[in-house]
């Protein structure tokens, strides 16, 4: 036993000494994920919003057409103009560099939840393997979110801008006090603040109360406010209320029947539910509750306004008829991952039971990881076989002269698969799906039937 013992702690120490082997293993996990995540895109079709997006894309003929279309849409359907922006761009690029700049962007998800969690540069392996193991197992629409061309535009990158924002706050420090009230670094901190505040409702509602949060706590530590907080502060309320108060959203809105306060309160009754939700937000809020109770530590505050953050973009859809549930969940579960992970770096990881526990639980994510990367290799990949057996339908019909073309309704299997939960071609060519992707494939209409026992090659 005692020579196990020293073993383990031999290889630990090893490891804790060598900065070089850690940046090695740290940089081959990111090289992994990018290629796990490339891989899945490579399989991800056009899905379901794809086709009326590209075709608006690809009807510009010049950054006015571009501006323009931004500028309908938010006064006639949502102020999220930055994610529309990012949706078009990205149907503009080659398919194959879209694949790409995705998997790009689920590694810049990856380094800036971490680097919220460290708040400097240092390594921590085990972190890095937490996090892309808590994205794959409790990101509830992982495959819309992530890998869905129009799901990425609206979440995934608008994700990585709240999460810049986020890490102005969490790296603050009096050391770089001369930094902070500089002029032109307040006006940087002021235009990220605003493009912050105008990704979604939700986030923008909770990242303003967590810079208030910030305000008070950088205050009470250093007894001084820099110049960067309140630029920050007024930007990202100033994008929020550009978000909110958009013509498109009460345009939108009166087509719908107007919230009622039982209903803001089954909602928040719903949403307040999720928090503790498996699936959802349990698991990394058990692990913050744990350390939270069970350490003392100066940054247990700050740990605590990013649990919040999280929670208050839980609650603050309380207020809309959208639920805290699907493709919304990526920055409440980003967040109150940060808040774990704040916790967690401060174990005291020279504990020879620390280090086996460590080593287990990192040797049990990994394989973990592999498996859920499997699944959703295999589910993304069968729906892609049909998707293409569907193309080959579509050309023999324009080959044979027929401009209604019935086609395989498919059947997605999992979260990881884009098409999970959306409405995909249906069985009535009227539908709005269908009219976009008769367009996009040239064709008259385009219907769906049901097809038994579809071969898999």
């Amino acid at each position: 036993m005692k020579n196990i013992r020293y073993g383990v702690n031999y290889i630990f120490d090893k490891y804790e000494k060598n900065f070089k082997l850690r940046i090695v293993i740290f940089t081959i996990l990111l090289i992994t994920f990018f290629v796990n995540i490339y891989i899945l895109n490579q399989h991800t079709t056009y899905v379901a919003d794809d086709y009326g997006f590209y075709l608006a894309a690809h009807a510009f003929h010049s950054l006015r057409d571009y501006i323009d279309a931004i500028y309908k849409f938010y006064f006639n359907w949502s102020g999220r103009i930055i994610s529309t922006a990012i949706t078009y761009a990205l149907l503009l690029l080659p398919i194959k560099i879209f694949h790409i700049i995705n998997a790009i962007g689920y590694i810049l998800l990856v380094l800036l939840v971490y680097f919220n969690i460290v708040g400097k540069r240092e390594i921590y392996v085990s972190v890095l393997i937490f996090i892309n193991f808590f994205f794959f197992a409790f990101l509830p629409a992982f495959g819309q979110d992530i890998l869905w061309i129009t799901g990425s535009g609206n979440y995934l990158w608008p994700t990585l801008i709240a999460l810049f924002y986020s890490l102005l706050w969490r790296c603050c420090s009096p050391r770089h006090g001369k930094i902070y009230d500089n002029v032109f670094f307040a006006v940087f901190s002021g235009l990220c603040g605003f493009m912050a505040g105008i990704t979604n409702e939700n986030t923008s509602i909770a990242l303003f109360l967590m810079s208030i949060a910030f305000i008070f706590y950088y205050k009470r530590l250093y007894s001084k406010i820099y110049r960067f907080s309140l630029f920050a502060v007024i930007g990202e309320l100033i994008g929020t209320s550009f978000l909110l108060l958009a013509p498109g959203n009460f345009e939108r809105a009166s087509h719908f029947a107007p919230i009622s306060i039982m209903g803001i309160l089954g909602n928040l009754r719903h949403n307040f539910g999720q928090i503790f939700n498996f699936d959802c937000l349990l698991i990394p809020l058990l692990i913050f509750c744990i350390f939270c109770i069970a350490l003392s530590n100066k940054d247990k505050i700050m740990a605590c306004i990013f649990a919040f953050t999280s929670m208050a973009a839980v609650l603050s859809l309380s207020l809309s008829p959208t639920h805290f549930e699907g493709r919304v969940v990526l920055s409440g579960l980003s967040y109150m991952m940060i808040a774990a992970g704040i916790m967690y770096i401060k174990v005291d990881f020279t504990n020879y039971k620390m280090k086996r526990i460590v080593g287990i639980l990192s040797v049990f994510f990994v394989f973990g990881n592999f498996s859920l990367y499997k699944s959703a290799e295999n589910d993304i990949s069968d729906y892609q076989h049909d998707y293409n057996m569907n193309l080959d339908i579509i050309g023999n019909s324009i080959a044979l002269g027929k401009k209604d073309v019935i086609v395989n309704k498919i059947y997605p299997k999992s979260r990881f698969c884009p098409s999970y939960g959306l409405e995909e071609i249906q069985t009535d060519s009227k539908h709005g799906v269908n009219v976009s992707a008769a367009k996009y494939f040239n064709v008259d209409t385009i219907q769906a039937v049901h097809v038994e026992n579809t071969d898999k090659k």
